[in-house]
């Protein structure tokens, strides 16, 4: 089944606008609190506390590393079957 344009653009803005309000949650909220949270940023937490390293700067680093290694291991034909 194929997508067009608008679908697309809905779907694009829907992951844009999810991913920019759990980072104002964790901006204002979590990090603050110390609430505990799983996946990189929860480490990106845990690294500011102990290490003083900006939460932002773990967490890019992670999220890189881990797409770069599952653009190896799926491969790129795997992004083109999303679309």
């Amino acid at each position: 089944m194929k997508k067009n344009t608008s679908e697309k653009l809905i779907n694009l803005l829907s992951v844009v606008a999810g991913n920019a309000i759990l980072a104002l949650a964790v901006v204002a909220f979590i990090a603050p609190a110390g609430i505990p949270m799983g996946g990189a940023t929860g480490l990106g937490i845990a690294g500011n506390h102990f290490w003083g390293i900006r939460t932002s700067i773990i967490v890019f680093s992670l999220n890189s590393t881990l797409l770069i290694i599952a653009w190896f291991i799926l491969g790129k034909g795997f992004v083109k079957k999303l679309y």
